[in-house]
């Protein structure tokens, strides 16, 4: 596999890191003065290698976040590549607008239904999913906070025990993302990639990023910002 295709797949595998809820911000972070931002889309795009230029190439992955009156994360919508919902989380708040959970639908059905265990600011520390039919717990997911809160760790519980720690996302002092380590999970073999954001919009947000594995460009993001 080259370098190309393998990053597409790891930019599959960092979007649709899906039932394991990867997205947390703090919903203060969404509330702004003026128009209401009621929906944000991040499109992600392969790169391709042309006539010695390396250029945005196919899509790769579609998502959604929708935002609700209090500016809180409401939902997250992944798509097919023809752009048909594949899955969706509706998020469930407690009374400090912090998240305490989730719900997955696919095909319109609650197939899972998520629990967290957060931290006195709002993080979450666990998860746990359960079968939304059954009440089964079926697996549980673990993140971990250090340099004052500019890493995150994401990972799982193995067979003995033993938490395994797949992803690391950087952040700057202002919460802003700068990167991820994807630690391969039966190789153990760490692929760190950082953002370098190519065009903002008016209030300063990014609306293209390339992402970079080194010095080289290996995809590109895009993102759309709705108001009411």
């Amino acid at each position: 596999m080259n370098r190309i295709l393998l990053f597409a797949c790891l930019l599959g595998l960092i979007m649709s890191a899906c039932k394991e809820q990867t997205q947390q911000s703090n919903p203060a972070q969404v509330r702004l003065e003026g128009p209401v931002l009621i929906e944000m889309i991040t499109k992600g795009y392969s790169v391709k290698d042309s006539e010695g230029e390396i250029v945005q190439d196919t899509l790769q992955q579609m998502q959604s976040v929708t935002y609700d009156a209090l500016g809180r994360e409401e939902s997250n919508i992944y798509y097919n590549i023809d752009g048909t919902p594949q899955w969706r989380d509706v998020y469930e708040y407690n009374d400090k607008d912090f998240k305490i959970g989730s719900k997955y639908y696919e095909g319109g059905v609650n197939k899972i239904t998520y629990k967290y265990e957060i931290d006195s600011v709002g993080r979450r520390l666990k998860y746990v999913a359960y079968d939304a039919q059954s009440a089964a717990a079926l697996y549980d997911g673990y993140s971990i906070y250090e340099d004052g809160g500019k890493v995150r760790k994401d990972g799982f519980k193995d067979n003995m025990g033993v938490v395994r720690w797949q992803y690391e996302y950087l952040f700057d002092e202002g919460q802003n993302e700068l990167g991820y380590v994807y630690i391969d999970a039966q190789t153990g073999k760490r692929y760190t990639s950082f953002y370098k954001t190519l065009s903002k919009d008016s209030l300063g947000r990014w609306t293209k990023r390339g992402i970079y594995e080194n010095d080289s460009l290996r995809g590109i993001e895009e993102r759309i910002y709705s108001y009411q």
